[in-house]
């Protein structure tokens, strides 16, 4: 395809890259389109999620779940204690190993609001 396009509009006329363009059909522009998209959304989103040159968040290295004991008490007072069969687990504890980034959130809102 880039054969039959063109490799570059340097030193054409504007005529010759318009026939240029029009050799690409509307399902083929779309497709490319729809393409690059996709691939840049995945490559921007593996960058910001799995860019191991990008330190972590100091305080998700920290953060411990045991020493937000406030928080804990606090966040399960809220939600109660959820129940599968013959387990149980508390909402903080549930929190804190399916989104440890929502925990964190959480834990930040929480301790913005009880300072005096």
């Amino acid at each position: 395809m880039r054969n039959e396009i063109g490799i570059s509009s340097h030193g054409k006329s504007l005529e010759e890259i318009r026939e240029r363009n029009n050799r690409v059909d509307i399902l083929t522009r779309e497709f490319l389109i729809d393409s690059v998209e996709i691939v840049s959304c995945f490559l921007i989103r593996n960058f910001e999620n799995g860019n191991p040159r990008k330190s972590k968040d100091a305080l998700e290295e920290k953060l411990d779940y045991w020493e937000a004991e406030e928080f804990n008490e606090f966040w399960d007072d809220s939600f109660g204690e959820f129940e599968m069969g013959n387990y149980a687990y508390a909402a903080s504890d549930i929190l804190f190993n399916v989104d440890k980034q929502a925990y964190i959130n959480e834990y930040n809102a929480f301790t913005v609001n009880e300072k005096p």
